[in-house]
């Protein structure tokens, strides 16, 4: 496992977790930008879930998910103004991060 590899697994893990924050939480631009939101989250799953297919990076993912949590959680507060998004990470795992399920349900047909 590389150092280039963690990074790509650290940088798509928080954009992906960002990005979920800012569907779940920022209703007022929803009307906006969901469709946009909607499109990256799955961009970032499918590219997170290639590296993810590695046991090894899988931990390293598991092992850091607080930290890049606290990370993304920064730039959706930053990006949104939004002060109310949750200080404890909200997904208990990668596997739910990466699971369809966080779409609400009638958009989850369209991923």
């Amino acid at each position: 496992m590389g150092r280039s590899e963690k990074r790509a697994v650290v940088s798509f893990l928080k954009q992906l977790i960002k990005h979920l924050l800012l569907y779940h939480y920022w209703q007022t631009e929803r009307q906006w930008s969901d469709q946009d939101w909607l499109e990256e989250i799955s961009n970032f799953r499918f590219e997170l879930s290639q590296y993810l297919d590695s046991k090894t990076l899988k931990n390293y993912a598991e092992q850091e998910l607080n930290t890049i949590y606290t990370r993304a959680r920064k730039e959706a507060i930053l990006k949104s103004n939004i002060a109310h998004i949750p200080v404890n990470c909200p997904y208990s795992t990668s596997n739910q991060i990466l699971m369809m399920i966080l779409f609400p349900q009638k958009k989850a047909k369209f991923y």
